[in-house]
């Protein structure tokens, strides 16, 4: 034997380093398809800003969320007048009309009205309001003290929905960041990720494998969908806040299919840790439907979802718990 061949066949028998787990059931081009539109939307919706006034006011929709529908004497106290005037005069936000307030007004101030004209003050309110709205104008209420509150205006609503949209994005950046490893199986990337520090833990290092194992099991090739979950998951917000961050940037989510996904991959979660320590797992029954699975009791090697392991059915909630083996401790 040569020496090149020799050295050759050293090579191929020395040991390969460890190569991440690659999806065998699912379309991974499908995959990162889904996520590479989702992120060039994302990179879109960022060219959009919000008008700048003359004197550079810069709103703030906190205080336009705080300030709409709220009364005028309680918005003034929460904030100083100034500000408020500021808001008014910018146009985020608007008083209530004496049209507006007077249907809403206490029946001892219509009577009030109308005896400043000499009317009569007998009836039941929409009577009272109707005689006002014959014999007053709009002029002539705005001498009275109704309890107006303040509105927000198409401007301010801009202004809301602009934050709101780079909250949304900051969110499923981040969503997105994290599904990527997940779809190709890099458990490992995904879980230094959400350490804190490469010498902690945060508890949260171990759930990609969870989603992995889930979106193998199901052949999920839904990258919006896996996004969705990364959302809930890593970042921990409610389903109504994945499915309103994803509108704002035309996708829809079934808000079922995403906690019936959530779910399954909690459950391969727990199966993970039921392997690692050698652990048999159980069916906590949330699910009237799936009662009958109540209690009964697993090897990790068995877990199957829809079979063995929740979700049973697109609404199934149903959980799983670790149970140790006998003669174990």
């Amino acid at each position: 034997m040569s020496l090149g061949s020799f050295i050759s066949s050293l090579l191929k028998k020395a040991p390969q380093p460890e190569q991440a787990k690659e999806p065998e059931h699912i379309a991974l081009s499908k995959i990162e398809k889904d996520i590479d539109e989702l992120e060039a939307a994302l990179h879109a919706s960022e060219a959009e800003t919000l008008p700048v006034t003359d004197d550079a006011f810069l709103p703030d929709a906190k205080i336009i969320n705080e300030l709409d529908y709220s009364h005028v004497d309680t918005a003034r106290e929460n904030h100083p007048p100034e500000l408020v005037d500021a808001y008014l005069q910018h146009g985020y936000i608007v008083q209530s009309s004496p049209e507006f307030d007077l249907p809403r007004a206490r029946v001892d101030l219509l009577r009030k009205i109308l005896a400043s004209k000499g009317l009569d003050t007998v009836g039941k309110k929409p009577e009272l309001v109707s005689r006002i709205q014959e014999n007053f104008s709009t002029e002539d209420l705005k001498a009275f003290p109704f309890k107006s509150r303040y509105f927000m205006t198409p401007a301010g609503k801009k202004v809301v929905d602009f934050r709101s949209a780079a909250e949304s994005r900051k969110r499923l950046y981040r969503a997105i960041e994290l599904t990527r490893p997940i779809a190709h199986g890099d458990l490992q990337t995904a879980s230094e990720m959400l350490r804190p520090s490469p010498t902690s833990t945060s508890g949260m290092q171990d759930w990609p494998e969870g989603i992995w194992r889930y979106i193998n099991d199901v052949g999920c090739d839904d990258g919006i969908l896996l996004v969705a979950i990364a959302e809930m998951r890593f970042i921990m917000v409610y389903p109504k806040t994945v499915r309103t961050d994803l509108e704002c940037f035309g996708y829809h989510i079934d808000e079922d299919e995403l906690l019936s996904s959530f779910t399954g991959s909690c459950a391969y979660y727990e199966v993970s840790v039921a392997e690692r320590h050698d652990c048999l797992y159980s069916i906590f029954a949330r699910c009237p439907e799936h009662k009958n699975m109540h209690g009964k009791i697993f090897s990790p090697s068995e877990a199957k979802v829809g079979v063995t392991l929740p979700p049973f059915s697109k609404q199934c909630r149903c959980d799983v718990m670790l149970v140790r083996k006998k003669g174990t401790t």
